[in-house]
């Protein structure tokens, strides 16, 4: 009884609004981290300058969509919610790289 009833909650919670972009999110960081694990071999192709300026902007993203979240949790707008975190991922995936590479 108690396997039925934890695979009922682990099917549950895979489809929590937002649950799939975080998990998205999750995977794209590990894998990024495991690609990072050589730091002589370079992520992107931009020169320092670059990526410091991408740095800055993806570093304004992340903010920004960070203080969305609780509003739009408030909000119960599932869609905009669900768009901040793939938005948080790739500023994120972006930070991660260019802070490598820089």
């Amino acid at each position: 009884v108690v396997s039925t009833q934890s695979g009922h909650y682990g099917r549950g919670t895979s489809s929590v609004p937002g649950q799939k972009e975080c998990d998205n999110a999750i995977r794209n960081l590990e894998t990024l981290n495991n690609a990072l694990q050589d730091p002589s071999v370079p992520v992107n192709s931009e020169n320092f300058f670059d990526c410091i300026e991408t740095l800055v902007h993806n570093q304004r993203l992340l903010e920004d969509n960070l203080k969305q979240l609780p509003v739009l949790v408030k909000a119960n707008d599932r869609k905009k919610f669900a768009v901040a975190i793939d938005e948080i991922n790739d500023a994120l995936s972006a930070l991660e790289g260019n802070n490598n590479h820089a």
